[in-house]
């Protein structure tokens, strides 16, 4: 009976780690309820297995839990971080640099600078298609434009 007890344990420890990868809470708490399942079947053969395995769950699941998480952060910030900084300083180039709206901005449309499409937003005017604008600020991911003759 032990060694069920110690494949459950394995098989929770399993299922919590997946959980990670494949969220919504069910292959997690299923996980939990082995390693519960197997704590019963090793206390029901002796209460120091029942204690050891009740012990190994309480400190192993967390420690799963934790290193969970500080993967899914690490992934994160490696793919949205990278990103956002890339697609940020590409933005700050824009400023003071002209270009041509495509769309009507009411405020916010597209314009094109050489040839780069981008969406951008103005202080509130609306332009019409084809009138020449200049990014004026950027201000996060939004470029505001104004209106130039």
């Amino acid at each position: 009976m032990i060694t069920i007890a110690i494949i459950l344990y394995f098989v929770g420890l399993l299922l919590i780690a997946l959980e990670i990868f494949v969220p919504g809470g069910i292959v997690g708490t299923i996980g939990f309820l082995c390693c519960i399942g197997a704590v019963v079947i090793a206390w029901n053969e002796d209460w120091a297995y029942g204690l050891a395995g009740l012990v190994f769950v309480l400190l192993a699941t967390p420690l799963m839990i934790y290193f969970g998480i500080r993967r899914l952060s690490l992934r994160k910030s490696l793919v949205t971080g990278d990103a956002a900084e890339g697609s940020r300083a590409d933005l700050d180039e824009l400023i003071e640099q002209e270009g041509v709206a495509k769309s009507v901005l009411r405020p916010a449309g597209i314009a094109v600078f050489d040839t780069r499409r981008v969406n951008v937003v103005t202080r509130g005017d609306m332009i019409e298609a084809g009138a020449k604008v200049k990014v004026i600020a950027v201000e996060g991911s939004r470029v505001v434009v104004k209106r130039i003759d």
